[in-house]
């Protein structure tokens, strides 16, 4: 029978203490809140205000017209508004930029008020052509969802 109390384990102490180390020491006493929602509010009301003039188009034309403008002023404000959440501006009870959950690392972009690297030129556009065709096809699907559900009686 082996006994653990005779085992010695080497400890040095540690005089340098990280900055990482005192990030994850620091005391948390409540639950810190979610980050702040995406403004989808915006692109919803332009698309409110398009579907009133778009009433005699065809189904699949106000679904490709609603996922450009949706992606379009999705982007417009996000893009603006994440250069808001990033400045000094931002820190306040409000918006919670000033809080940060246990899993942050103090290096990462969010602590450090930074931009990740965003994508460019061809990426960038292939990427917001991809966001515009998924927008498009899931418009369509709901337009086709909503003429079928008219239907349905009790």
């Amino acid at each position: 029978m082996v006994s653990f109390a005779a085992l010695e384990f080497a400890a040095a102490p540690q005089s340098d203490v990280t900055k990482w180390q005192l990030e994850v020491q620091r005391r948390l006493i409540d639950v810190d809140p979610a980050k702040f929602p995406i403004l989808i509010l915006v692109p919803a009301l332009a698309l409110d205000l398009l579907w009133h003039r778009l009433k005699n188009w065809k189904p699949w034309q106000i679904a490709l017209v609603s996922g450009i403008v949706f992606i379009a002023v999705l982007t417009a404000v996000e893009w603006n508004f994440g250069n808001f959440l990033l400045s000094d501006a931002s820190k306040n009870r409000f918006f919670g930029t000033i809080y940060f959950d246990y899993n942050s690392r103090p290096t990462g972009p969010d602590r450090l008020r930074q931009w990740l690297s965003p994508d460019q030129g061809v990426a960038l556009y292939t990427g917001l052509l991809r966001a515009t065709v998924y927008a498009s096809i899931s418009t369509w699907i709901g337009l086709r969802f909503g003429r079928w559900m008219r239907g349905v009686q009790r």
